[in-house]
């Protein structure tokens, strides 16, 4: 399994756990009490894009094969490639 899937299995696990105690908090019927927490779930989400946009750069930062990868050109493909003549 690469780096990204390792990524998204994790993000996807603590979206699922935010979910799930959004909803008990909001369901539970304490409403004296979840409003004090509603900031953390407010903010959960955009700290887990946060923390998923860093590792996505983290994985597709330079390394030593980008320059290689950058000069390489795209082999042609002869349906793609062709020239249409205009008259």
């Amino acid at each position: 399994m690469n780096s990204f899937s390792k990524i998204l299995i994790v993000a996807y696990f603590f979206a699922f756990l935010g979910l799930v105690g959004e909803i008990y908090f909001k369901f539970s019927g304490e409403r004296d009490v979840a409003w004090r927490y509603e900031w953390i779930f407010e903010s959960m989400w955009f700290s887990l894009f946060t923390l998923f946009l860093f590792a996505i750069l983290i994985i597709m930062r330079p390394n030593e094969h980008s320059k290689t990868l950058a000069m390489m050109q795209q082999i042609g493909d002869s349906q793609n490639d062709s020239v249409t003549n205009r008259d």
